[in-house]
């Protein structure tokens, strides 16, 4: 894309942010928020953001496809090339508790990468822009990521951690992810990582920002990223410094291969528990067996045979008695474990 519509892009950015920041801390109107689901909050703001962005950046490039977390998604954007990747207030709990740590997150994805990205924080006073292959930059400045070789002591962005992760040392941590991801790009934080289902526009801008400022950005496996996929998701994100990018994939599958033993562990309990009620002699449902061995390899490939034989053996005596196997797949699917950071 020409660079004076990266320009006009900023601009785009910058209008929606300054009009976001006009009514944060519920300044001039009280903010309405509405919830999509448990702790999944939206606000007219959002929409308002979301309506004006994709008018401005349809009108921009029109035969780019459009995905947004505030829009109902349209598969018509699998056979474009190019495709606005936006997330109109990234960080929305922040942005209605009056707190500094949200943005307006736009990237442009062509043929599954993203192009440029813009990440505007207007409390924090912070625009950071990226292209593919010209570096990233923070209110007009070179960004150059972290360089820690050194896994123990690194810096992550987080609240609280679990103990395995008490060798890590907590920054304060933003509600956006993108921003937790930009902190990586600037040398503020050495790792963020992830380790549940996330949606393309949380990450699309920060990923190609802190990929360009040097960072290692990869899924929670260790693969790149792609973008417009059909789900618009992927499993975990990684932004580190490249030095200890393998020993956070490390940790993270430690703790991937504990959340299938755990959950398969509780589908037995729950078998057993049903046993323990109406005594009939159990039948493995050999097909249940299956599905839910298909679930384990696909989250992880690799994991060993045992592994998910062990889910499987699990999911056999649970699904006799129509017990909610579904719920622990989708808690190993769309919860995963907490670690380091939740988005």
């Amino acid at each position: 894309m020409p660079h004076r519509n990266l320009e006009a892009v900023i601009a785009a950015t910058r209008e929606v942010g300054d009009m976001a920041m006009a009514r944060w801390r519920g300044e001039g109107k009280v903010v309405d928020v509405q919830y999509k689901s448990p702790n999944n909050p939206v606000s007219d703001v959002d929409l308002a953001v979301d309506a004006r962005l994709k008018a401005v950046l349809g009108a921009m490039v029109p035969e780019a496809g459009w995905l947004s977390e505030e829009t109902a998604d349209n598969t018509d954007r699998l056979s474009c090339r190019a495709m606005w990747c936006v997330d109109p207030i990234d960080g929305t709990r922040d942005f209605i508790r009056g707190r500094p740590g949200w943005a307006v997150s736009v990237a442009l994805v062509v043929d599954g990468a993203p192009e440029f990205g813009v990440l505007y924080a207007p409390a924090l006073d912070e625009l950071w822009v990226a292209q593919r292959g010209q570096g990233a930059l923070l209110n007009g400045e070179t960004l150059h990521a972290s360089q820690r070789c050194e896994f123990a002591g690194s810096r992550v962005p987080a609240d609280a951690l679990p103990r395995v992760d008490n060798d890590l040392v907590i920054v304060t941590k933003p509600n956006s992810i993108a921003l937790r991801m930009a902190l990586v790009a600037d040398d503020r934080a050495d790792l963020v990582a992830t380790l549940r289902w996330g949606f393309e526009w949380d990450v699309a801008a920060a990923a190609l920002i802190a990929t360009e400022a040097g960072a290692a950005v990869t899924d929670a496996f260790g693969a790149p990223l792609r973008f417009n996929t059909p789900r618009a998701q992927a499993f975990g994100v990684i932004a580190c410094a490249p030095g200890i990018h393998r020993a956070v994939v490390d940790r993270l599958l430690s703790l991937r291969t504990a959340a299938v033993i755990v959950g398969s562990s509780v589908l037995g309990l729950i078998g057993g528990g049903a046993v323990g009620r109406e005594g009939p002699t159990i039948q493995v449902s050999t097909s249940i067996f299956h599905f839910f061995g298909r679930q384990v390899r696909r989250i992880l490939p690799e994991t060993s045979e045992q592994t998910w034989v062990i889910a499987g053996a699990a999911a056999g005596p649970a699904s006799a008695f129509n017990t909610p196997l579904g719920g622990i797949v989708y808690a190993i699917e769309e919860l995963g474990v907490p670690h380091f950071n939740r988005i």
